[in-house]
């Protein structure tokens, strides 16, 4: 339960960054994933 959280928290993160404007490699670098993981969490709804 505590991991789902932390995925939640980072799901918020990367979407958050998004929306202010960071490309997708931006976003990976700041939240330390790669860029396929961040384009799979932007693509849900």
């Amino acid at each position: 339960q505590r991991a789902d959280r932390v995925l939640q928290q980072q799901r918020q993160t990367v979407i958050r960054l998004f929306s202010l404007g960071l490309s997708i490699e931006q976003i990976a670098t700041a939240c330390n994933l790669s860029i396929t993981e961040v384009k799979v969490i932007l693509e849900q709804p």
